[in-house]
């Protein structure tokens, strides 16, 4: 019973795989075994892409299953000794065992075929997708696992930043507006210390 409940414990009820909790833990031992072993280790990251337009405009049991599918999809790809746990809401950590960088892109983007299928065999609205990251980890520089997480994430948000960019472009191309914009009134010097202030916690 108290394998069973630690089991449990470990376990994001969602999507079923590792919580951020057993993940993180996890991800330390794979670090130490890998630089220990000298064998290559690949951390990646990944965001599902635009989860709250889909709640907005679905409901969250939608994006629920949003999360669900894209999470059966990326560890459908997976080998035994591979493993993915959730970081936070649309958040996810992967971790390629004895792996480069070449053949866990391969797997993702394996991942992102499945899920395409997915999406057409259960009737979904909307093409659920997610964007990704990949750090191979160096075995010589002994770094440790929130850094390692820090550069797959900075690695994901470059391509969420062009995947944004292009979309906007899309929508420019087509002639689409946004109404939403155009009705936004503001106090121009609010807006300006706004925007500094979130630049200077950016930086």
């Amino acid at each position: 019973e108290r394998k069973a409940l630690f089991q449990a414990a470990s376990i994001d009820e969602l999507t079923g795989v590792r919580n951020r909790r057993s993940g993180k833990k996890a991800l330390v031992q794979s670090v130490w075994a890998a630089q220990r072993a000298a064998l290559p280790l690949v951390v990646g990251f990944y965001d599902v892409n635009s989860l709250k337009q889909i709640n907005d405009q679905y409901g969250h049991l939608e994006g629920d299953r949003a999360l669900q599918l894209t999470a059966r999809a990326v560890t459908s790809q997976l080998d035994s000794a591979d493993y993915a746990f959730r970081l936070s809401g649309d958040e996810f950590c992967l971790v390629f065992w004895n792996s480069d960088e070449v053949a866990a892109r391969a797997k993702i983007e394996a991942a992102k075929a499945a899920l395409s299928a997915l999406a057409e065999e259960n009737g979904l609205p909307y093409q659920p997708d997610f964007c990704y990251g990949l750090v191979q980890v160096p075995l010589d520089e002994g770094l440790g696992a929130d850094e390692l997480l820090a550069r797959a994430d900075e690695q994901m948000y470059r391509q969420k930043r062009l995947l944004h960019i292009q979309r906007a472009e899309e929508r420019v191309a087509v002639g689409e507006t946004d109404e939403s914009v155009e009705a936004f009134t503001y106090d121009k010097d609010r807006l300006y210390d706004a925007l500094v202030q979130s630049t200077d916690d950016y930086v």
